[in-house]
């Protein structure tokens, strides 16, 4: 489990929970990120998805995964200019309930 926070003068500004699934292949997937609305658009999200990048690499990770609800267009962008391959996937969680599924393949140091 990997929970990075990021705080400014003593103030949480954002955060990200993630974890390692053992695979094949051993992939970290970002489960929860938020970032206070006055500290967006500021790099705090790329902070944290560097830092849980570095840390999956640092565990054998070969792989990164999230997932969105269609309609959210702030994550979609987010992802795409950061290097994160997007897939729509029908009935991911469950009959009817599609969702964006977001992956990043990391290349061996």
């Amino acid at each position: 489990m990997s929970i990075t926070l990021i705080a400014i003068t003593g103030i949480l500004v954002g955060f990200l929970f993630g974890f390692v699934a053992p695979g094949p292949p051993k992939t970290g997937y970002v489960h929860l990120v938020g970032i206070h609305p006055d500290n967006r658009r500021r790099g705090v999200g790329k902070v944290l998805y560097q830092t849980f990048e570095e840390d999956c690499r640092a565990m054998g990770c070969r792989r990164l995964k999230a997932i969105t609800t269609i309609g959210n267009d702030g994550s979609l962008a987010f992802h795409k200019a950061n290097g994160w391959n997007v897939t729509l996937v029908e009935d991911y969680a469950g009959p009817a309930r599609p969702r964006i599924v977001f992956d990043k393949t990391l290349e061996p140091d």
